[in-house]
């Protein structure tokens, strides 16, 4: 089951991670977490000159990631086979859903308990901007099925500062942090901040921009 016009609706109609305002320049540095089969990398390869970092944990699709980038010529979009976690720990249990988008790094929401996982390479957002040498991120996407309390939480204000805008998929049901404790974060750290949600589902959308 890939729900992959829902993700082609997301990026390219909805314009979910690109609203008024977070339009991707052509100088912007972009990073993909939870870049999944690489639709939105591929949208925003189209727009910026700049090397794109795209981290996906999930073997098959990046498989599939792979395969897009290389059918649609695409060639500065860097892949990293990563899960975004919140510690420097080597590596992190995916639990498995039958939804390709639907793999995360917590057992159990408030719909389903996973029983099968495997182990995957971890990295934080602060070890991404060391590594990468990036000292602003103008564009981070996020959709990382529940993972977005853990990263925000355990990436500090001086690594906030280097980001300038974030669009963010929020999955109140499973984060350790909920949509309003992320904003509060974000708002700390000099962010304004809106929402995109229509309060029927625990998953919405965060813009926050400098």
């Amino acid at each position: 089951d890939m729900p992959l016009l829902e993700v082609l609706h997301e990026v390219y109609y909805s314009r979910d991670y690109t609203p008024p305002g977070f339009e991707i320049r052509p100088s912007d540095q972009v990073v993909d977490l939870g870049a999944n089969v690489g639709i939105f990398s591929i949208y925003a390869a189209h727009r910026t000159k700049k090397t794109i970092h795209a981290y996906e944990p999930f073997p098959p699709t990046i498989e599939y990631l792979r395969a897009n980038l290389e059918n649609n010529g695409i060639h500065n979009v860097v892949v990293h086979q990563c899960a975004v976690t919140s510690t420097s720990i080597e590596s992190a249990r995916l639990f498995l859903s039958n939804s390709i988008g639907g793999h995360r790094l917590f057992q159990a929401n408030d719909q389903e308990v996973l029983e099968q996982y495997i182990e995957v390479p971890t990295v934080t957002l602060p070890e991404i901007m060391e590594r990468q040498k990036m000292k602003i991120i103008d564009h981070l996407k996020i959709d990382c099925e529940g993972a977005e309390g853990v990263i925000f939480s355990s990436t500090s204000t001086d690594y906030l500062k280097r980001i300038q805008k974030i669009a963010l998929e929020f999955h109140d049901n499973v984060s350790s942090l909920n949509h309003k404790e992320i904003i509060a974060l974000f708002e700390k750290s000099g962010f304004s901040c809106s929402v995109k949600w229509n309060r029927q589902f625990a998953v919405g959308y965060i813009y926050a921009k400098r």
